[in-house]
């Protein structure tokens, strides 16, 4: 390991947070560096930390751009308590959250943890990827969500959709693109799975149908409405045997609960999916395609999964 490598560059105006950083780094070997304002150019490698109340800036929209421009592991120091930090830190780019007052074990294991840098060519494609549009939704959502005003939980009602509570269609398409990524850098596969039904259900109807979907879920999986009546499922590291699995849960939990649409009619949900990575599809937009073309067909000639072709 490079000595660059064994370096925490921290971002922070509190001394007393910079002294808790340096006495439980120098139980694990690791030397930090302190700036009390981000470096205009970030380090190439080692432990990026940003303090989450930098005076003027916000933290994590500083993490995002910085990000862009670096291989090193970012990481935002917060207060304990702060149950919106760790989600945040990852919507910006970074690894994940350190809570303070800091624990030199907790902060070891995190360290420790093994990170694939992006790569150059993935930051070209992101930037030309249909980058603009997750940089605007990622632009917005950070400045509402990390102000001192918002309430606790507040963050949560800018990603959902009010009537299912499960995530809205641009935080699913910014999802889909870091997953999508993640599949194609380690090769990894990842399953996007389409379920809709015709017509149109009731709010209680919708969330009942949300309720079945967040318990045949994992903890790992990525789930909202993405419009009037098609939901897309992100499961990351599912081949074709475990989607169709899923599928099937799904649709039998369904079933059991014999749903009814606003007219009064069966509501008879369908499903299809996509894998990747493929050679078929060299951007998220066409994994998402492919996947809603699998549950068109599958809506259309009344049956019940649907893979892509």
């Amino acid at each position: 390991m490079s000595p660059a490598s064994r370096s925490i560059f921290l971002v922070t105006a509190d001394d007393a947070l910079a002294a808790e950083f340096e006495a439980a780094a120098g139980e694990g070997g690791w030397k930090v560096e302190r700036a009390s304002v981000p470096p205009e150019v970030p380090p190439k490698e080692g432990i990026f930390v940003l303090d989450d109340r930098l005076p003027g800036r916000n933290a994590y929209e500083t993490c995002r751009e910085l990000r862009a421009r670096s291989r090193a592991r970012f990481f935002v120091a917060h207060r304990a308590g702060d149950r919106a930090a760790a989600s945040l830190a990852r919507f910006c780019g970074a690894e994940g959250a350190i809570a303070v007052p800091v624990e030199a074990r907790v902060l070891g294991e995190l360290l420790r943890k093994p990170e694939a840098p992006m790569t150059g060519e993935e930051l070209r494609r992101r930037a030309e990827g249909g980058g603009r549009r997750e940089a605007a939704f990622a632009e917005a959502v950070l400045r509402d969500v990390s102000s001192e005003a918002a309430p606790v939980g507040g963050w949560l009602e800018v990603l959902v959709d009010p009537e299912t509570k499960l995530f809205h269609a641009p935080f699913l398409l910014y999802k889909l693109d870091e997953e999508f990524k993640r599949a194609e850098r380690f090769r990894m596969p990842l399953a996007c799975l389409v379920v809709g039904f015709e017509g149109e259900a009731s709010a209680d109807t919708l969330l009942e149908l949300a309720g079945v979907f967040l318990l045949e879920s994992r903890d790992t999986d990525v789930l909202g409405r993405f419009d009037l009546n098609t939901f897309v499922f992100l499961l990351p590291n599912t081949g074709e045997e475990g989607t169709r699995t899923m599928a099937t849960r799904i649709l039998d939990a369904l079933k059991a609960k014999s749903l009814r649409d606003l007219v009064g009619d069966p509501l008879v949900p369908c499903v299809g999916f996509a894998l990747a990575p493929s050679s078929a599809y060299a951007r998220r937009d066409e994994l998402l395609r492919a996947a809603l073309a699998a549950y068109g067909r599958a809506r259309e000639g009344g049956t019940a999964i649907e893979a892509a072709t």
